[in-house]
């Protein structure tokens, strides 16, 4: 063959002649597969929103459960906030006056060592755990000092050293594993007149802080006991949902690691809120959140009495008349969720019940219920009347009866 002819057979060389194309056909076809794509989405889009309706607007219109994380931008536009407002000089006078607060407050924080494991058959040692707590009651007889329920949980052997000279024998007092604060107390004629004359107590605010209230970090927040961190709130309308209640949570500008724990304080040297690291945003890890005291007041009030609170165990949103009305709810407070091997679980209560009575007493609001439950005892027996949706979509009155038990 020659090489004119070899050219011509080669596949690279050879030439496919395009088929006109039919705009008019296409134009059809494109317009035919939009249409079905939109068809199929809305089915698809329609099915998801009638699962979740009714589930989501309540969680709408009554709080946010998880905890978001604020960027950089949102931190630095908030801490501008003081900063803009004040002049120089203001500015260092407050965080003069902070300091002092924080100063003064260390009078009411103590060093707290737990001793979790016995001395050993043939090793003289023992697993030592080490905290701290702050004073805020006195009964007459004994000190009152609110810490962390995981840093006495398992404790064999407690002990509290005050002003860092003397240091006498406590035990627990009662604890709520819920929120994760305990009480622990010490006799009070175990501590010398001189000591006893010197620590003080810290009074719990009843008044809530807001974004942009400045706040002073005590206890042990960066880790070290004693330690004082100055900063401001930069958030305080996050919601956690915990169980039989709901709790706001206050974010700050302070960086501590996780090991850290104390109370904030307010202007007027008063515990605003309570530092935990149970919920705070993964994105904001190394950033200190606390309860708000406001919110803690009855929970702290049974604590120094020494009593836990017993609980059900359910997570609840209160089902407002608006939610009632479009989704024909009944009245109460929506189960979202139920905790595993909790008094509501083993008396039958599910997710999607709605519950409107415990014993006599009807349950529409998170008041009512933490209301009935702080006046409740442990092992005390309850009939609780719930709303469950049936096969045919509507409602019906579902009784059940369990012993409330204590969260410990």
């Amino acid at each position: 063959m020659n090489e004119k002819k070899q050219k011509d057979y080669c596949f690279v060389k050879e030439k496919t002649k395009k088929v006109p194309v039919n705009r008019r056909n296409l134009g059809s076809k494109v317009g035919l597969a939009a249409f079905c794509g939109a068809v199929f989405t809305a089915v698809c889009l329609g099915i998801f929103l009638t699962d979740s309706a009714v589930e989501s607007k309540v969680i709408k219109e009554n709080a946010d459960v998880s905890l978001g994380s604020h960027t950089q931008e949102q931190t630095e536009k908030e801490q501008s906030v003081i900063r803009e407002s004040m002049s120089r000089e203001e500015y260092e006078a407050l965080e003069t006056r902070l300091y002092e607060i924080g100063e003064n407050a260390g009078k009411s924080v103590v060093d707290i060592e737990c001793v979790t494991k016995d001395t050993g058959w043939f090793e003289d040692t023992a697993d030592i755990g080490e905290g701290s707590g702050i004073i805020i009651g006195d009964n007459g007889s004994e000190v009152l000092i609110l810490t962390e329920e995981n840093l006495i949980s398992e404790a064999r052997k407690i002990q509290v050293t005050f002003n860092g000279t003397e240091t006498v024998a406590a035990r627990l007092k009662a604890q709520d594993e819920n929120t994760g604060l305990a009480v622990i107390c010490t006799d009070k004629k175990d501590i010398s007149s001189e000591i006893v004359k010197e620590i003080r107590q810290t009074p719990v605010s009843s008044v809530p802080v807001q974004a942009g209230d400045p706040v002073v970090a005590v206890g042990s927040p960066d880790g070290t006991v004693g330690s004082v961190l100055t900063g401001q709130i930069l958030t305080g309308d996050q919601m956690i949902s915990l169980a039989d209640a709901n709790y706001r949570i206050l974010t700050t500008d302070l960086v501590a690691p996780s090991t850290g724990s104390g109370v904030l304080l307010n202007t007027d040297g008063e515990i605003a809120g309570v530092i935990t690291h149970r919920y705070t945003p993964a994105e904001a890890e190394s950033e200190i959140a606390a309860i708000p005291a406001d919110e803690l007041e009855d929970l702290l009030s049974n604590l120094l009495k020494g009593r836990s609170v017993p609980y059900l165990g359910i997570h609840i949103h209160a089902v407002t008349e608006d939610v009632a009305a479009e989704y024909e709810l009944p009245a109460g407070l929506y189960i979202q969720s139920v905790d595993w091997e909790s008094p509501a679980m083993l008396a039958g209560l599910q997710s999607g019940d709605v519950l409107v009575k415990i014993n006599d007493t009807s349950i529409d609001t998170e008041e009512a219920l933490t209301g009935f439950l702080k006046e409740a005892y442990a092992n005390q027996r309850v009939t609780i009347t719930v709303e469950r949706m049936g096969r045919d979509g509507t409602y019906q009155k579902v009784v059940c009866k369990t012993s409330l038990d204590t969260m410990e």
